[in-house]
């Protein structure tokens, strides 16, 4: 196990007098040993070549890496003592499952009585005894994956690297498959770098997360306070199912219009108040809105045009003076099941849980 410290790594695929796009923007990150993080981010925003940078794979245009305080910035990826996983497997289809477990430690020529015992000893834990001679063509989608993951925990390396382990893999095999990475995590205990687009994977699997856009870190944090307290509109509308409702809302008197509807009882912030800025953005989540069955002095009228039910919840869309709004409701009840049918609502927001961003910069506001 190790720590994982990153200092101001930057990427751009120009040469020095045209360095071109800056694919990675000053990337710093600090992990502890033993930490699980999870990279999360949309297509094309760094990750993988963050991901890739880190294994050696490719070079960095700027900044330094270090695995356990050894700086490694400039050895081969067969000298950073790490395991790395890919997406699609890459397992030798002449071998078998206990060939291809052995194959990058009998390089490393290690005594063949200490490559069994690793070989046993992982296939136990990721319940792989049945298939040890079987070619990976006899194997399923999920035990595949967990072959290539034997091969990375047999090298014992001080750092495990996913890339996308479960894209290809079914909506219920991710499922399976991604609380045995979570639970063999703990097991283990080597330091994780687990790269993603998926944020329930995010979610559910990390200690902490750094959510990417556009080739910087936009938060590094735990999966609470990304989820509560997110730094930034795009945070907010990254991570959540549904995403964040966001209102361009407008300040003016000590009240809080969203287009021309006045949102009662709303409590105005005193950084707001004080900068005078009038134009603002109001978060708020989907399941932080209840629908009332009559109006109120505190109610927001909300215009309907689709329902969504869930089997144990419902999603309802629509907008508040034409900006879009989505209230996940828990509590279906029978009014409720033909929301579409219904013209408007109206619908009451949890006071405790409204999230301030600044109209410049997409940043919160505290």
């Amino acid at each position: 196990m190790a720590t994982l410290t990153l200092n101001n790594i930057t990427k751009h695929y120009g040469s020095a007098k045209k360095p071109g796009e800056l694919i990675l923007k000053g990337i710093d990150i600090d992990v502890q040993d033993g930490e699980f993080i999870v990279v999360v981010g949309p297509s094309g925003c760094g990750k993988s070549t963050l991901l890739r940078i880190i294994a050696g794979l490719e070079t960095s245009s700027g900044g330094e890496i270090y695995i356990g305080g050894d700086n490694v910035t400039a050895l081969e990826p067969s000298q950073r003592n790490i395991a790395m996983v890919f997406q699609n497997y890459a397992l030798y289809p002449h071998m078998s499952v206990r060939e291809n477990m052995a194959y990058g430690i009998r390089l490393a020529k290690m005594p063949a009585d200490e490559i069994e015992r690793r070989i046993t000893d992982a296939a136990k834990m990721l319940e792989l005894e049945p298939h040890l001679d079987k070619k990976p063509k006899q194997l399923s989608g999920g035990q595949r994956q967990r072959v290539a993951m034997g091969r990375a925990i047999v090298r014992q390396p001080k750092l495990f690297l996913f890339d996308e382990p479960l894209s290809n893999l079914d909506a219920k095999l991710r499922t399976s498959t991604r609380l045995e990475i979570r639970r063999r995590h703990n097991q283990i205990g080597t330091t994780t770098l687990y790269v993603t687009h998926d944020q329930t994977e995010a979610m559910t699997l990390a200690d902490r997360i750094i959510v990417m856009n556009k080739g910087h870190i936009e938060q590094f944090d735990t999966p609470e306070n990304i989820f509560s307290r997110p730094a930034s509109t795009f945070v907010a509308n990254f991570i959540g199912l549904p995403a964040m409702n966001l209102l361009q809302v407008r300040v003016q008197d000590s009240h809080i219009y969203c287009g021309q509807q006045l949102l009662r009882h709303i409590p105005i912030p005193e950084t707001i108040q004080k900068s005078g800025k009038k134009e603002w953005i109001l978060g708020i989540r989907p399941e932080h809105i209840r629908v009332l069955d009559e109006p109120s002095d505190d109610a927001w009228y909300m215009n309907v045009t689709i329902s969504e039910l869930l089997g144990s919840e419902q999603l309802i869309y629509g907008d508040i003076d034409q900006q879009g709004i989505i209230l996940r409701q828990s509590d279906i009840r029978q009014n409720l099941l033909h929301t579409a049918k219904r013209s408007n609502l109206y619908v009451q927001p949890d006071l405790t849980q409204l999230h301030w961003f600044d109209t410049d910069n997409q940043l919160r506001v505290e």
